[in-house]
């Protein structure tokens, strides 16, 4: 046997390995790009599972601002309906806006019970925009109504000035409620010869 043909055993044992080592690296490298697929595939689900839970999350965000709204808007149609509705009170609040007086402690709980639920209204309706629920524009749409008292309704006015002076108002509640009135013009204090009534309202 000549040393040619001996070496063939080993030539083929080395072409063998050789063959067997690509073979292992071409399976390491499809491994490699299966596994990057893999990722990409696994990365791209996440991403459609935390844009599903954005748009379930933004949602539900806007069913509590929709129905805050609407739970807010529902209680100032109740107070309008309270005066518009109601003949007896209808006819105090008209007779109480013109600078009139009460005939009776009755009709000044009534006035100072009505004042209060457009304080607590308002006082709502900016804890609301506080969290977040209400927007700019819908809380000044809400606070509408209880500013107008404000500016008009003497006993709103007595009851704002009495909780202002004995620190009873939230302050940032104050500020922008104090700030919005004086944006729709001078605030004028309204009725000032009623001044013995507004002792007995305070």
């Amino acid at each position: 046997m000549n040393t040619e043909e001996s070496n063939r055993p080993e030539r083929a044992k080395q072409l063998e390995s050789r063959i067997t080592g690509e073979t292992l690296q071409r399976w390491a490298l499809i491994a490699e790009i299966v596994g990057g697929i893999a990722v990409v595939f696994s990365l791209i689900f996440v991403g459609l599972q935390i844009r599903q839970s954005s748009q379930e999350t933004s949602l539900n965000t806007r069913a509590i601002e929709v129905g805050a709204y609407q739970e807010l808007t529902n209680q100032i149609l109740k107070l309008n309906s309270e005066v518009y509705q109601n003949t007896e009170f209808s006819e105090l609040y008209t007779r109480v806006r013109a600078c009139g007086d009460y005939s009776s402690p009755a009709e000044r709980v009534r006035i100072s019970m009505y004042v209060t639920n457009l304080y607590r209204h308002a006082d709502t309706s900016f804890h609301q925009f506080q969290l977040g629920i209400l927007e700019k524009e819908r809380l000044d749409q809400m606070l509408q109504i209880f500013v107008d008292a404000l500016r008009e309704f003497w006993p709103a006015q007595v009851i704002w000035n009495a909780r202002s002076t004995n620190g009873n108002n939230i302050p940032e509640f104050e500020e922008y409620v104090s700030s919005y009135t004086r944006s729709r013009g001078a605030w004028e204090p309204v009725c000032a010869e009623v001044s013995g009534v507004t002792r007995m309202l305070t």
